[in-house]
């Protein structure tokens, strides 16, 4: 794909198949990025929709790795807490950083070398771009590999975070269906439509799961077929 948003778009699809569902909400607090709560029978992960989908990748598998490790978790901004963990808590939460960093940039396919030949912040930005990942991603593989401490990263991925959130000031909300159908997600969208038509839920039951008025059940379904 061509950039992150699309990326996120099929990773989505792609642990949505697997039996995860995958919601999104635009969190009021901007520093935490993401959470999942782990069932045997409807695991599920919420990202917050207010971050960078390159961002947004990233907080998608750490979440799955907690799923995969039947841990219910959340992703936070300042990782610093993690260091105040011991025991489990601490591993499980280093293990999943490492997996989606692993799963995302994969060690064997990424310039070590060529780290030390440039800019580190060229350097990062070129490998963000060329992996479709965000920048705190490489950042991370190289603090992993002890190329930089973690006052560089810390210090780094809050400015740009800063950045991110100054540069979404002033925007409108955009279409209210596409919010709600990106918020929801193909996967709950499909198998809610398919209740009612069974004749499961009725109208006023589908609206709540849907978090919309009943009158607006039909434009929301109009959106989502168009949109196919």
């Amino acid at each position: 794909w061509s950039n992150a948003e699309d990326g996120f778009k099929y990773w989505r699809r792609s642990i949505e198949g697997s039996g995860v569902f995958v919601f999104k909400r635009a969190f009021k607090q901007s520093d935490f990025f993401g959470f999942c709560i782990h069932d045997n029978t409807l695991p599920l992960i919420v990202i917050n929709n207010s971050t960078a989908h390159s961002r947004q990748v990233f907080t998608v598998f750490h979440e799955l790795a907690h799923l995969l490790y039947s841990v219910s978790g959340i992703t936070k901004q300042d990782t610093s807490y993690i260091d105040q963990l011991a025991g489990p808590p601490h591993d499980i939460e280093v293990a999943c950083n490492r997996f989606a960093a692993e799963f995302l940039v994969p060690s064997s396919t990424f310039p070590w070398n060529d780290v030390r030949r440039t800019d580190l912040g060229e350097f990062v930005l070129s490998q963000a771009r060329r992996y479709k990942v965000s920048r705190e991603v490489i950042l991370r593989r190289l603090l992993d590999r002890g190329l930089v401490n973690q006052a560089t990263y810390l210090r780094n991925t809050e400015q740009w975070n800063r950045e991110y959130q100054q540069s979404r000031q002033g925007r409108s909300g955009g279409n209210y269906y596409a919010t709600q159908a990106t918020y929801l997600g193909e996967a709950f969208l499909q198998l809610a439509f398919s209740q009612y038509y069974q004749g499961k839920v009725n109208l006023e039951q589908l609206a709540g799961h849907l978090r919309v008025k009943a009158r607006n059940v039909a434009r929301l379904e109009d959106f989502v077929m168009s949109s196919e």
